[in-house]
């Protein structure tokens, strides 16, 4: 039935059916999808959330058919924008469609009751009415005289019941909002903003911004919200541009105004890539634009969009397109089984591999020779190899000893490990933690194999803990029984020692036995009220740090790893694909059927693999 709505809807001028639309499902006309005990797949704004799916603003305007949408079973409906003052927007017809490109031109100019009419509808909601997150969209009046006060009133008047709120200053149909779009208007804009919400709740404050931005202006704009310290980006509103390659004819085309649907999304895409290239983790980025099918929506997803919100797509494609979008961007139901790394570059086109070496590679004595083949073979095809290595040891010490097992230098591009990066914070300081470490160090090593971690800081390492002033952890030598550690560990918690560790590790294999890691120390010691530094997998810097050493983004690189707690961890952490291979650390963990065996694992440790493998092979 829902699947025909869109297709009667489309008998009345484009306006009409929106409000019919929304008549509708104010009256409770439309398909309950909502999942009450729904497990939360992410968390935003200090929120569980059971899906990543969104409603973008301007599809309920004035909050009239918010309980609806939540039943419908998004995890956040977006309304708005909505002005201070009501305003009637740009006079009718403002909304034409183009349906052969599954898009809409419209230049509605902020139509909206005003606060007092949306939040009047907002108070009405009882608590299980609400979606999982509620956002408010922020408009100024067409009229106004001073358009950042007119964001700050909204920021006002609704900060205590959204739990999020959206500056936007990127419609185009609004005559010089676009203006504010500059680095030093934006700035007066957000400067209100927060200095408003200074005086009321706390709630997160995000930017939705146009695609027609140059790049340039883009990396201003995130470098702006990192200074001024707003929560998130959108990504992105309609656009003014006209692509040379639309298929719908006729006088809708000449109409002016805002172009949303399919045609957005190639550089709707783009944008989201370059605000989660430069922002990493900092921001809570949403995806909008174009996404009408599952596969769009899950490369949002993979491009970084924290959140993916719908609305011309929904025009098209009704209330039964809803399901399969909160499927596609909720975490897999299933990790894929492939047959070797050539499926997967030829089906992704990954352009960078981040490879962990023991467990991967070798098993600590020897090279697995089908997995010196696949890396071979992937060089071949013009893939970058960056070994990511858990090694408490620098990069060269690192490289020398594959070079010892057989492996030269040209058969890779790089090594980062977690020893490097420790030894880089040591030597830097410009983090407080280290800033504010004493000169003499217990260093917690393996002898001769770890000491190069000591060369070239200007510390004052020993071998005895007594009158050290903090600990350097790289891990004890063939070591697999914890208890023999804890009376040291437990000398260093008395006398309030940090630690730095360098290999987050618990266990290794070597061979077919397992020794304990830095890691299974740390980890006690921390439990234990202990301060500890952690540096490597599962924390992302690393992985920032390989993917420039390529220069690649995100979604062009493969992690492969055997580890559930840092490479698979770690990967989905940093927002890369990950293959986990079953020749490291699982492998007694896992059953003989290798499937049951993740989808086991990825319950108990509550994060799961892309794609599984017995063995890297290619």
């Amino acid at each position: 039935m829902w699947s025909l709505a869109p297709a009667l809807l489309r008998a009345f001028d484009p306006e009409t059916a929106h409000r019919l639309t929304i008549r509708g499902l104010s009256l409770g006309l439309h398909p309950r999808f909502r999942q009450r005990r729904a497990e939360p797949v992410a968390r935003l704004f200090g929120k569980d959330i059971p899906n990543r799916l969104g409603l973008a603003a301007g599809f309920d305007k004035d909050a009239e058919a918010v309980a609806a949408l939540a039943a419908l079973g998004f995890g956040a409906v977006e309304i708005g924008s909505v002005t201070p003052k009501p305003q009637p927007g740009n006079p009718r017809p403002r909304v034409f469609r183009l349906p052969a490109d599954r898009a809409v031109i419209n230049r509605y100019g902020f139509n909206s009751g005003g606060h007092d009419k949306v939040r009047r509808n907002l108070d009405r909601l009882n608590p299980n009415q609400r979606p999982p997150l509620l956002g408010v969209n922020l408009g100024a009046n067409k009229t106004s005289e001073n358009v950042p006060a007119d964001f700050a009133l909204g920021v006002s008047r609704f900060a205590d019941i959204a739990d999020y709120l959206v500056i936007n200053v990127s419609s185009p149909n609004t005559p010089g909002l676009r203006d504010h779009q500059t680095i030093d208007a934006l700035a007066r804009i957000l400067d209100l903003a927060l200095d408003a919400r200074a005086q009321t709740t706390p709630t997160p404050i995000m930017l939705k911004i146009a695609p027609d931005l140059a790049d340039g202006d883009v990396g201003e704009i995130v470098d702006l919200a990192l200074d001024r310290g707003i929560e998130g980006l959108i990504a992105t509103n309609t656009t003014i541009g006209r692509p040379d390659d639309l298929q719908s004819k006729g006088p809708a085309l000449s109409e002016s105004g805002g172009l949303s649907g399919q045609p957005l999304f190639a550089r709707a895409t783009d944008v989201l890539t370059a605000i989660r290239e430069q922002a990493d983790d900092r921001l809570v980025v949403f995806g909008t634009g174009g996404v009408s099918t599952p596969a769009q929506a899950q490369e949002k997803v993979r491009r970084g969009a924290d959140l993916v919100q719908l609305y011309t797509g929904l025009i098209y494609g009704g209330p039964a397109l809803v399901k399969p979008l909160m499927s596609a961007v909720s975490k897999p139901s299933k990790t894929e089984k492939v047959t070797g790394l050539n499926q997967l570059l030829d089906e992704h086109r990954y352009r960078g591999l981040i490879v962990d070496l023991w467990g991967v590679m070798h098993n600590g004595k020897a090279f697995f020779p089908e997995a010196l083949e696949a890396l071979r073979r992937a060089r071949q095809r013009g893939v970058q190899v960056q070994f990511l290595s858990n090694a408490p040891r620098r990069a060269a010490s690192i490289a020398s000893m594959l070079a010892d097992m057989g492996l030269r230098a040209d058969a890779y591009d790089g090594i980062v490990s977690s020893g490097e990066e420790s030894w880089q914070a040591m030597k830097d300081r410009s983090d407080r933690f280290y800033a504010d470490l004493g000169r003499r160090c217990f260093h917690l090593g393996a002898g001769a194999k770890d000491a190069n971690m000591r060369e070239g800081l200007d510390y004052d390492f020993q071998d005895e803990i007594a009158g050290a002033e903090w600990i350097l952890n790289t891990g004890p030598a063939a070591s697999v029984d914890l208890g023999e550690w804890l009376p040291l560990l437990k000398t260093a918690l008395s006398a309030g020692l940090p630690m730095v560790c360098a290999n987050p590790d618990r266990v290794v294999m070597r061979g077919d036995s397992k020794e304990l890691c830095a890691g299974l120390l740390a980890e006690w010691y921390e439990a234990h009220g202990g301060s500890v530094r952690w540096h490597g997998k599962p924390y992302a810097s690393v992985y920032r740090t390989a993917r420039e050493a390529m220069g690649l983004r995100r979604h062009e690189v493969l992690a492969i790893g055997d580890s559930f707690t840092t490479d698979v961890a770690g990967a989905r952490g940093a927002g890369i694909d990950v293959l986990l291979v079953n020749t490291g650390i699982h492998q007694n963990d896992l059953d003989d059927d290798l499937m049951a065996g993740i989808n086991r694992l990825s319950d108990e440790k509550g994060v799961r693999p892309t794609f599984a493998a017995d063995r890297l092979q290619f």
